[in-house]
């Protein structure tokens, strides 16, 4: 056999097993982790508050000041979670959950404090569900409300804006007894808004958001807190 043809054979193999892999973990994230874990009893209500950090990874536009470092400041801060979930079945998950997050900048002629609040349905699956820890992956699509508190020379200056977002959670959840969980959570959101409406000086304008001009609410969060089974 040829160096070409083994080589092709080589390719093959490796690029089935890669697939066979991929295919596997998704079949053990949809299927109980284990053969003892069919059939247990499970907690089918949960209560969640979480709180942590946030960082927004897109251009935010409509700032009292458009420099680089102003919007990265104010492209961090505190977000919060709180969710309720039932459980139909031992392997998934349905929520309502809702998240915020708030940010605030100063500079020698303005200040921005930024509102971001989402809530939205959620499916997730569970991964991993034994009686001592369990692993989730879920996410949804929901509505968005976006405010900007800001002065400018002084005077109040409010933005105010809605959108439609999504977004994808893994969360861990270790059992401290058999009602309370510690939970710690990773969350992408994603959503981006098009036209706000701005007060100022008692006048209100609506401003379209361009290309040229994004406002770019998507961020990463890393989450902990307390969680409620019962």
């Amino acid at each position: 056999m040829s160096n070409h043809h083994s080589y092709l054979l080589f390719k093959g193999y490796r690029k089935a097993k890669i697939s066979l892999l991929t295919a596997l973990l998704a079949i053990g994230c949809t299927l109980p982790h284990t053969a003892s874990a069919r059939g247990k009893e499970f907690q089918t209500n949960t209560l969640t508050l979480n709180a942590g950090y946030g960082s927004m990874t897109g251009h935010l536009a409509g700032l009292t000041l458009d420099t680089s470092p102003y919007r990265k400041e104010l492209s961090k801060g505190f977000c919060w979670d709180v969710s309720y979930q039932v459980r139909p079945i031992q392997h998934l998950g349905i929520a309502m959950t809702y998240t915020g997050f708030s940010s605030k900048g100063s500079h020698q002629e303005g200040s921005d404090h930024l509102y971001i609040h989402y809530t939205a349905p959620q499916a997730s699956l569970y991964c991993i569900d034994e009686e001592l820890f369990s692993l989730s992956i879920g996410g949804g699509i929901g509505g968005v409300i976006y405010r900007n508190n800001s002065l400018v020379f002084e005077k109040p200056r409010q933005a105010n804006g809605a959108t439609v977002g999504l977004h994808l959670a893994v969360n861990g959840t270790a059992k401290l007894s058999k009602s309370i969980g510690l939970n710690a959570k990773i969350q992408y959101f994603g959503a981006e808004l098009y036209k706000m409406k701005v007060n100022y000086h008692g006048e209100t304008t609506t401003v379209k958001l361009t290309d040229d001009h994004e406002l770019i609410l998507s961020r990463i969060s890393a989450l902990i807190g307390l969680s409620y089974h019962f």
